[in-house]
């Protein structure tokens, strides 16, 4: 792997494909500190201490929501390792799979993901297949390009 930067996972709709694909590559463990796949609010709150009220009123596919993760992780992680803080990464993904979830505002294939680093974090939303399977594929790809590219 040529770029060596720490980084979390935070992954819900991708089940941990995220930190399958990174950990299925030569090198993945100088880059790939932790990962968790985390589907239910009491769980996104302990593990990363957040304030439930993030899910309570945004949901769980929110802007709000990834954004809170990426940051939680971040934060996580700096205070494991002080000395990563210029270089790490942590991404939050979060979506609608299918083939049930769909809420007004929020149909299958919707798919939130945040970046989190020391020069702030960046989100984006994207609208992927409606199809679990096709959906997990397009969100891993998604996650890992952006991953590339930043």
């Amino acid at each position: 792997m040529a770029d060596t930067r720490p980084l979390v996972l935070v992954e819900t709709c991708t089940g941990g494909a995220v930190a399958a694909a990174i950990s299925a590559q030569p090198g993945a463990s100088a880059v790939l500190r932790w990962a968790l796949t985390l589907y239910d609010h009491a769980s996104k709150t302990d593990f990363l201490d957040l304030d439930p009220a993030v899910f309570i009123a945004h949901g769980s596919v929110s802007e709000q929501a990834v954004t809170a993760l990426a940051k939680a992780a971040f934060q996580r992680l700096v205070k494991q390792d002080p000395g990563c803080r210029d270089q790490a990464r942590a991404l939050a993904i979060s979506g609608i799979a299918g083939p049930s979830g769909a809420r007004p505002g929020k149909p299958l294939g919707h798919c939130w993901m945040a970046l989190n680093r020391a020069r702030g974090g960046d989100s984006h939303c994207l609208q992927l297949s409606p199809a679990r399977s096709p959906y997990r594929e397009q969100a891993t790809r998604a996650a890992l390009t952006w991953l590339l590219n930043d």
